[in-house]
């Protein structure tokens, strides 16, 4: 008898304690292993691959983790990559490469200026790796970004053709003038630059130096 008043007693604590615990936090953990923390108000996760990490809300999570899900959308035939479509929500990086969560790609055939590029305009420079930063986020708005693979680069990215609603990214970049025709690997893109070189677009509104052309000076120590 003893023993199951002791049991009893065991299990009111435990009951008591968990719930608690679940009313502190604003309840019990949801479908995707988070909660909302009434008191922080954030969203944080307690289990599984989120766990330890908070968040604005659960549709954060859900839009991450559908992001991770889709960008593992490979088709494979025997050992070999067939065909890799990356799709979702993206976030850019600079004005020619976006990420998939983790998943770094680049945009193919295409080059835009550097983060800390700066370009000329009637004698005064301005931050045009900034501003074409800008353009391709404009472009891709709330859009679903969708990245076909051609292939891998030597820093791990994707090398792949992107469109937004139809509209082939790189292509866009380039007749807007806010990239260029990276010719070494690609001549696709190169009636594009014609077209914004003759409309006097983008980087082409003023005076700037090939991107491969600045990356390789700032190695070499040249500040300019």
């Amino acid at each position: 008898m003893l023993n199951v008043i002791k049991l009893i007693i065991f299990f009111l604590v435990w009951f008591v304690s968990g719930h608690q615990s679940s009313t502190a936090h604003g309840g019990m953990l949801d479908t995707v292993d988070c909660n909302r923390d009434i008191k922080e108000g954030t969203y944080p996760c307690h289990q599984g691959e989120n766990s330890g990490r908070d968040f604005k809300s659960k549709q954060e999570v859900i839009d991450l983790e559908k992001n991770t899900e889709e960008s593992q959308n490979i088709n494979v035939t025997g050992n070999h990559l067939e065909h890799i479509i990356l799709s979702g929500k993206a976030r850019v990086t600079d004005g020619d490469t976006i990420r998939f969560g983790k998943t770094r790609v680049r945009l193919f055939g295409i080059d835009a200026p550097e983060i800390k590029q700066t370009c000329v305009f009637k004698d005064k420079t301005w931050n045009c790796g900034i501003e074409a930063r800008k353009a391709l986020v404009n472009m891709i708005g709330e859009q679903k970004v969708s990245c076909e693979k051609k292939d891998k680069d030597r820093y791990g990215r994707i090398i792949a053709v992107c469109t937004v609603g139809g509209v082939n990214l790189n292509a866009l970049m380039v007749r807007e003038g806010w990239a260029l025709a990276y010719r070494k690997y690609s001549r696709d893109y190169v009636d594009e630059e014609l077209i914004a070189k003759g409309r006097k677009t983008g980087l082409w509104k003023g005076t700037f130096k090939f991107p491969w052309v600045w990356r390789r000076s700032k190695r070499r120590g040249n500040k300019n």
